[in-house]
């Protein structure tokens, strides 16, 4: 439906000209994980309708990573991959398993030397001091997931009796604070509903950036949004996520904001890649997901499908060589380049996303969704844009 301007296009043309290192695309399985992944809670104290995990239990029982699991599985795979960077510790709610997190710091801690970043994403629902204490100790990195304003936020992120959970969240975020640790880092999911209600996904980056002070912002376009919605109201809304996320990148070229700058600057990370990408996202590959029960799979998108993506049943005998092929087959076919139906997008190379995302919304292991592309083409658009005013005013010595 959409697309980026001819001269942009043009200017497109001539940086993927001028980048490319090997235009050959290389598809080819390498299992070196920068990142893992531990599962360690699958239970939340949230109800959000959209969430892909369905309130973390993932569509079965829910299982609870012990501290003993978590410490054995975070040295495995530390010993097995010297690849490894960072750890995030993921769920369900992360911070509801205490246990499981001392199990991973205490690994982490054992191989120092390694310098390994602790990661995670929480809903902020918990506060305590020795919370306070572990990260503090272990230097772990924070996001915290929000939606952006209390009437937006309150909409889906809701406790099981139906109340909202945003001034719970703003209360724990000043608690943190008070005891010296500042969280400045946000997701957010955006929705339809935003939309209905006037807010435009730039809207939601600035009122994180004002109010929370945010130095780095994700905000995904949910990609089920449009799922009860007729024609009109889909283009409509597929209109405005594109040309509201092609001003919020062209206003970041120039932005004095952290959080915006950090948005423009991964566009044009991808932008300036010096080979042609193969995947959408580099899942099982140089991202893996150590369930609770110890099954690995390549993302915890996927964990609702555990069985059919289990690359091994345990970190300890995992290996590129006993990889499944029919794993191996399908994350290799994530990639627009393979793709016929992202033929003569101008973005099929580049295009980065989530097929695990759209896997678990529609067994589509694709990151083609009118949704997504929308996003992903307004982003584009937003910076070439934003960088041919940015030299203009350059050359006119402004």
């Amino acid at each position: 439906m959409f697309t980026i301007s001819s001269e942009n296009k043009e200017i497109f043309k001539y940086i993927r000209k001028h980048v490319l290192v090997n235009s050959e695309i290389h598809n080819q399985y390498k299992l070196d994980p920068v990142e893992l992944v531990l599962n360690i809670s699958e239970g939340c104290n949230l109800t959000c309708p959209y969430c892909f995990a369905g309130q973390g239990s993932y569509g079965h029982e829910s299982r609870w990573m012990t501290k003993e699991e978590a410490y054995k599985y975070t040295i495995e795979a530390v010993k097995k991959f010297p690849s490894l960077k960072k750890i995030k510790l993921f769920g369900g709610e992360p911070f509801m398993n205490i246990r499981a997190i001392e199990g991973v710091c205490q690994a982490v801690r054992e191989n120092q030397k390694r310098n390994i970043v602790i990661t995670t994403v929480t809903n902020m629902m918990i506060y305590s001091q020795i919370y306070v204490n572990i990260i503090k100790e272990y230097n772990i990195h924070i996001t915290v997931s929000i939606d952006g304003p209390k009437e937006i936020h309150d909409k889906y992120r809701k406790f099981r009796n139906g109340r909202g959970s945003y001034d719970l969240i703003t209360k724990n975020l000043n608690k943190y604070k008070d005891s010296g640790i500042i969280i400045n880092n946000y997701e957010s999911v955006y929705t339809l509903f935003e939309y209905q209600h006037g807010f435009s996904i730039g809207d939601i980056v600035d009122y994180l950036i004002k109010e929370l002070k945010a130095e780095w912002v994700h905000v995904v376009p949910d990609v089920n949004t449009l799922t009860n919605s007729d024609e009109a109201e889909s283009t409509a809304f597929l209109s405005a996520l594109y040309s509201d996320t092609s001003e919020l990148y062209r206003e970041s070229v120039s932005s004095i904001y952290p959080a915006k700058h950090a948005l423009m600057t991964e566009m044009l990370a991808i932008l300036f890649e010096e080979n042609l990408g193969t995947s959408w996202c580099q899942l099982g590959q140089q991202t893996i997901t150590i369930a609770a029960d110890g099954t690995v799979v390549p993302c915890y998108t996927l964990l609702s499908e555990a069985d059919r993506w289990r690359m091994s049943n345990n970190i300890n005998s995992l290996n590129e060589d006993n990889v499944p092929k029919s794993v191996i087959d399908s994350l290799l076919q994530g990639s627009s380049s393979l793709h016929q139906e992202c033929d003569g997008c101008v973005l099929q190379g580049i295009c980065r996303g989530c097929p695990g995302g759209e896997f678990s919304a529609s067994h589509r292991f694709t990151n083609k969704s009118p949704v997504g592309c929308s996003f992903l083409l307004g982003a584009l658009e937003g910076t070439l844009t934003g960088w041919r005013e940015k030299m203009k005013l350059s050359q006119r010595g402004m």
